[in-house]
């Protein structure tokens, strides 16, 4: 008897040992994983010069639904079936040109997007006219007078307020730097980028750490409170301290949004040079609300990073320079991009 409880008591202290030795492997492994992300964080917050082409394609379909019908985020969406019944279809194509240099405090944007929407009814006919829509910009900053803007129909309007570069980029330029956690869903905000990575280098809410390849970790975070149910997965690259994939959504709905990135290192910093990502979202048409899931690539062409740029870029006459214009936006540079955005490339 005196044997078989001295069996069971050694039984039960190996396993509290475990127990207490995964736990402290777990620990160790989200303060190592909280300092992976900290240190991206201070990467994206060091980019200082940089010109970069960047292409965005966006195909998307959704059916209608009624607001009101809806149970929350954390149940499937409920339809309108029927004659009353319709679906969009979405296609956005956006080009732009991003010069940027936080140290003289110079930028220069030239963008270039195209959308197009169509409603069809519950038989699949076309319920209203296709609605296309476009426009083309360019955006010129100087700290001594601000920005200057040209629009489509040629006409150049000053804003001395706006006279640095962070309030240039948030006007008008996608936030690339997010690519790695989320889509590109804003324009460049600092503060939003800071939050949501300094969030997720919160190491208690860290809920899961799995190893899904060789210096690889998959982190997961399990929404609370109002977002109880959500569930968010990010891979990161232990080598180089990247996020390459990323996950949201929850068991009852499925995915919500999903995609992963590419990069390449550039003067000894990385950035983005491809992307694939899905994403779920609303949208009002007609006074109508569709659920739309959207497929998007993305394509980053970098003429240089972290190097000083030519002053002529900045001068004035380049508003009114449709030739370099059109040439700053030539997609030929896309042509060797090939299939692989989201494969990773450790060049």
């Amino acid at each position: 008897m005196y044997s078989f409880c001295l069996a069971i008591f050694a039984c039960c202290f190996s396993l509290i040992q475990c127990t207490i030795s995964f736990s402290q492997e777990l620990s160790a492994d989200r303060e190592h994983a909280a300092g992976v992300i900290e240190s991206y964080l201070a990467n994206l917050e060091s980019w200082e010069k940089g010109d970069v082409l960047v292409r965005m394609t966006s195909n998307g379909s959704g059916r209608y639904f009624r607001v009101e019908d809806q149970g929350g985020f954390n149940v499937p969406p409920k339809f309108v079936e029927g004659p009353d019944s319709s679906s969009l279809t979405v296609q956005e194509d956006l080009l732009f040109r991003l010069v940027f240099d936080f140290e003289k405090q110079k930028t220069l944007i030239i963008h270039r997007n195209r959308s197009e929407r169509q409603v069809f009814d519950g038989l699949d006919k076309e319920s209203i006219p296709r609605k296309v829509a476009g426009d083309a910009q360019v955006l010129l900053n100087d700290p001594s007078r601000g920005m200057l803007s040209r629009v489509t129909n040629g006409r150049v309007q000053s804003f001395e307020a706006i006279n640095t570069v962070s309030k240039v980029l948030q006007m008008q330029a996608p936030d690339i730097r997010i690519l790695g956690i989320e889509p590109i869903s804003r324009s460049w905000d600092t503060e939003y980028l800071q939050d949501r990575l300094n969030g997720l280098a919160v190491v208690d809410k860290i809920s899961e750490i799995t190893n899904v390849a060789k210096q690889s970790y998959q982190l997961t975070y399990l929404g609370e409170g109002e977002e109880k149910g959500l569930i968010r997965r990010f891979d990161w690259d232990l080598e180089r301290n990247l996020p390459v994939k990323f996950w949201r959504g929850t068991l009852e709905c499925g995915t919500w949004c999903e995609g992963a990135v590419r990069w390449q290192s550039i003067n000894n910093q990385y950035v983005p040079v491809s992307a694939r990502y899905m994403n779920t979202s609303g949208d009002s048409q007609d006074s109508r609300f569709y659920l739309v899931e959207t497929e998007t690539t993305v394509d980053l062409h970098w003429f240089s990073f972290g190097q000083d740029l030519p002053d002529d870029l900045f001068e004035d006459s380049v508003l009114d320079d449709h030739k370099k214009l059109n040439e700053m936006l030539d997609e030929d540079v896309f042509k060797d991009m090939g299939g692989d955005r989201g494969e990773e490339s450790r060049k």
